[in-house]
């Protein structure tokens, strides 16, 4: 089974029958895992930011957790006013976001960005989110049937959880 298969059986599971996104090479996988997924609906949006608003609406009118797939770099950075905008409200919503390799991350070394594609999202958010973290996928349930809707404060990567070696530490 690949992984995003699992990802998204996880999130059919829980009662996920729509996700939001915009493709991009990082999550180009979630995507083709959500279309395939009997009873799964993929609504592929113009932009990210509307891939956030759309499941932040999706949320507010069902009643049901929205999610929101887009690619890494400046597809993740696109999301931010609809990241914020649900959490401030607390309106259920997951956002996920494709990573290049961890190793291709800048992590010490003495230069500005390796690419405009690894754009590490979490420090970006945490400015104006305190509590956003990487979440695992049972994070995302403990999250979502009793903490306070929005971003969670789980603090594993799925990489760590499947014990990959190069995974960066939270």
């Amino acid at each position: 089974m690949k992984l995003s298969d699992y990802v998204i059986d996880f999130l059919a599971q829980r009662g996920v029958t729509c996700v939001f996104g915009m493709s991009g090479g990082a999550a180009v996988h979630l995507f083709d895992s959500a279309a395939k997924r009997p009873g799964m609906s993929y609504v592929s949006s113009t932009h990210e930011q509307c891939a956030a608003i759309s499941a932040d609406g999706y949320a507010r009118a069902t009643g049901k957790i929205g999610v929101a797939i887009t690619t890494s770099g400046p597809g993740a950075t696109n999301l931010l006013t609809g990241v914020c905008c649900s959490y401030y409200d607390s309106v259920p919503t997951l956002m996920i976001t494709g990573q290049v390799a961890t190793h291709r991350l800048k992590g010490d070394r003495a230069i500005r960005q390796m690419g405009f594609q690894e754009t590490e999202i979490v420090s970006l958010l945490a400015s104006a989110l305190p509590s956003i973290a990487r979440c695992s996928l049972f994070g995302v349930h403990e999250r979502e049937t009793g903490w306070r809707p929005g971003l969670g404060r789980h603090q594993s990567s799925v990489q760590n959880q499947l014990g990959y070696r190069n995974a960066m530490p939270i």
